[in-house]
């Protein structure tokens, strides 16, 4: 009688047993007693977690995981503990500032969200790299690094746009300032002079060349200053201002673009010639790469591999391998002035005159494309979270999410009087854009799209603001005049 009884008892009970599994009051893979849910168990780990060489900057990307609320980064030592938290970010794009030039990072990632946080990622490993410019430079080039990112590793929270100091050249000063690693600013005008200034204000040295220098500097390792002159030249200036050596364009063409200088030290310039050229330190040449129309202001950019991107007023991005053959093209409708930028993940980002912004995979295939309602002759910067910033002809700025949708646009000018916003932003470590306008004015503007504060010049800003190591934005303007602003 009582093993009947036990029979029914055990049949009762996995009777209602298959009942609560039916009825999904009881779920078979978890063992708890609530249903599945993307949020009830932890994100899987990053996968494809990439990094790329940056100028006192670590940039990471990595593949979303699902179900991820935020992200984790993390460092370690070669012997692979302990873990220590770098940040966290709830999109798939990191950059790490104010990096060590010289020392090697070991990083990770995770992903997290309310269940908890995942395992570790796949382990990379970079070695921060001024490449070939000037170790501890704040600022060595256009558009500050290799990359052309615009993104300092300087924190400008306390920057409040106070006039520091100006200093008056003989003519409209087109060209983007750069700082040498001894606080001396280096920066073009059309008053046919590279000029070397102080970081209290004062001249330092002036040197002359034959005719504009709308062009950039740039500062190579050794601190020479690389700069091309609407007088067909690149000059290689020592850094007590006395020339080194300068090449002369073979077919007599106006050098506005700025130079970009690889690890190896070779100098890349564009020319109106349509050329690419490609120089040995000495100064002699060592390629060159025709594109199919002049090269007016689009600088090279320089990717992880060595590929050089540049734009083109054949319409197209040009990416060309470090030897000089051809690697792909990519096709816009309308000619290319802007600079290219390249995100932490390979990702190439242009702006066209036929409106829109590109982004570019590494292949050379279209990511997305973002339409303004103007011509895009600024450059674009790329934020630690990803976000990119760029100027268009329409009077806005726009910050543009990683995946092509709007975050914010910012209107800074009247589009009838033509206060184009054809500067190319910078952007401090504390996530502030600095950018001028045809409205003779320099803007900060805050993350949230906010306005921190503007400061008038006495003609257009069309140069890119530099940022030095303590916070002072440095600018140009078509009044003759560079500003410095702290």
């Amino acid at each position: 009688m009582e093993i009947k009884k036990m029979r029914y008892t055990w049949l009762l009970e996995l009777f209602l047993l298959s009942v609560a599994i039916s009825t999904g009051t009881i779920n078979c893979s978890s063992g708890t007693g609530s249903s599945s849910n993307s949020s009830s168990a932890k994100p899987n780990p990053p996968t494809n977690l990439i990094v790329t060489v940056g100028n006192t900057q670590v940039p990471l990307s990595w593949h979303a995981s699902a179900g991820a609320t935020s992200y984790n980064v993390y460092s370690f030592t070669a012997t692979g503990g302990p873990y220590t938290k770098l940040a966290s970010n709830t999109n798939s794009t990191y950059t790490i500032t104010g990096a060590k030039n010289g020392a090697i990072y070991y990083l990770v990632a995770t992903a997290v969200n309310s269940a908890g946080e995942s395992g570790y990622s796949n382990t990379v490993t970079t070695t921060p790299s001024a490449g070939g410019f000037q170790s501890d430079s704040p600022w060595p080039r256009f558009r500050q690094n290799i990359q052309s990112t615009g993104l300092s590793s300087v924190d400008t929270g306390s920057t409040a746009g106070v006039l520091k100091w100006s200093y008056t050249t003989g003519n409209g000063v087109y060209s983007s300032p750069a700082i040498g690693a001894d606080g001396t600013i280096y920066v073009g005008s059309d008053d046919n002079y590279i000029h070397a200034i102080n970081p209290n204000g004062t001249v330092k040295w002036s040197y002359p060349t034959g005719d504009d220098v709308e062009s950039s500097p740039a500062i190579g390792a050794d601190g020479t200053i690389y700069v091309g002159s609407t007088d067909y030249s690149l000059y290689a200036i020592n850094p007590n201002g006395t020339v080194k050596w300068s090449y002369p364009t073979p077919n007599s063409t106006a050098i506005q673009t700025s130079p970009a200088i690889g690890m190896d030290g070779t100098i890349y310039f564009g020319t109106t010639d349509n050329n690419i050229y490609a120089l040995n330190p000495n100064g002699t040449l060592k390629w060159t790469y025709a594109t199919g129309g002049s090269i007016y202001h689009s600088s090279p950019a320089i990717g992880s591999d060595g590929t050089i991107y540049v734009g083109s007023y054949d319409g197209k991005l040009h990416a060309v391998n470090p030897d000089g053959s051809p690697k792909w093209m990519f096709t816009t409708d309308n000619s290319i002035e802007s600079s290219p930028a390249i995100g932490a993940d390979g990702t190439i980002y242009v702006g066209s005159m036929n409106n829109y912004l590109y982004a570019i995979n590494p292949d050379g295939t279209e990511k997305w494309s973002f339409y303004t309602d103007n011509s895009v002759f600024s450059s674009p910067a790329i934020g630690k979270d990803g976000t990119i910033y760029v100027g268009s002809d329409d009077c806005n700025l726009y910050a543009i999410n990683p995946d092509g949708s709007l975050k914010w646009k910012y209107l800074i000018g009247d589009y009838t009087n033509g206060e184009y916003v054809e500067s190319s932003p910078a952007i401090g470590a504390d996530g502030t854009i600095y950018v001028g306008s045809r409205t003779q004015s320099l803007y900060a503007i805050a993350p949230d799209g906010t306005l921190r504060w503007s400061k008038g010049t006495g003609n257009n800003v069309i140069s890119s603001p530099a940022i030095g190591a303590d916070g002072t934005i440095y600018v140009g303007s078509m009044d003759g005049n560079l500003y410095a602003f702290h």
